[in-house]
């Protein structure tokens, strides 16, 4: 699974060099002050308290110094990058697209599925590119005061070039099904999930915000997770405004506290799965 904070994330601000005396100097109104130290050099914004014990328990990681040479300061440009997953490249095939052009070619529909407002350029692929409808992209509604151009803007390229009209027609019928009844306000037999599904009052409660789209879009990504027939790739798109360049001091602490509920709330969502699975 992929969540992608858009923006993009401060990550010196989630992820602080509490022992490097530049991060205070380069930072005197906005540093950290209170991050949760996880050893003597490193430590976590001080909302991401769950995080930081999931990862004292050994279940998350932090990989630190990623990025590509001579980095592009515009946003768009190095989303594109990211997308793309080769620098200095943007527009074509995105890294995840190129993956499951390799695994699946057009034979899934379902290999991949997005959780946002648009699919991810970086799951485009040449062979691998789903029909054109709310598939394998399980989308939220879009943005307000999105335009008919905007949808076609993020969903064209994702219909393959000379489709077999059958043979399109069958998989679109087929997706639109889907997505509908797997969407978050789906009963709990969507075709995504054909297994038995657990009594929902053994599962503990939700720990994000009800009606938190970040606690939303996790928890449908943690039963896509468990499902009996997974995807090969899972992206989370579209959780929040990380680009704080205004308002920072007051703005990323609400959207580290949104992430740290989401998060726990996917974990709680795998692990009360798999402990409910383990006793049928």
């Amino acid at each position: 699974m992929v969540v992608e904070l858009g923006g993009g994330n401060d990550g010196l601000s989630m992820v602080v060099p509490i022992a490097d005396p530049a991060y205070r100097a380069l930072r005197p109104t906005l540093a950290v002050a209170d991050a949760i130290a996880l050893d003597a050099t490193v430590g976590l914004h001080p909302k991401l308290v769950k995080l930081a014990d999931r990862y004292r328990a050994g279940q998350v990681a932090i990989v630190e110094g990623v990025g590509y040479p001579d980095p592009n300061l515009s946003h768009f440009a190095s989303l594109g990058y990211w997308w793309s997953g080769k620098p200095g490249e943007s527009g074509g095939a995105g890294w995840l697209g190129r993956y499951l052009d390799g695994a699946v070619g057009f034979e899934d529909p379902l290999a991949a599925i997005g959780i946002g407002p648009v699919p991810s350029p970086a799951l485009l692929g040449d062979r691998s590119s789903p029909p054109p409808s709310p598939t394998p992209r399980l989308s939220r509604p879009p943005r307000p005061g999105s335009t008919p151009r905007d949808l076609m803007a993020a969903w064209g390229r994702f219909a393959p070039a000379s489709p077999d009209p059958v043979t399109l027609f069958g998989q679109v019928q087929e997706a639109i099904g889907l997505s509908v009844r797997a969407g978050p306000s789906s009963t709990p037999t969507s075709p995504l999930r054909r297994h038995r599904e657990p009594d929902r009052r053994a599962l503990p409660r939700q720990t994000g915000r009800l009606g938190s789209a970040v606690t939303d879009s996790l928890q449908l990504a943690a039963q896509l997770v468990v499902a009996k027939h997974a995807p090969r790739v899972i992206y989370v798109s579209g959780l929040g405004d990380y680009d704080t360049h205004q308002g920072q001091a007051q703005r990323h602490p609400a959207l580290m506290s949104d992430l740290d509920a989401g998060l726990d709330t996917f974990f709680h969502t795998l692990d009360a799965r798999t402990q409910l699975t383990a006793r049928w």
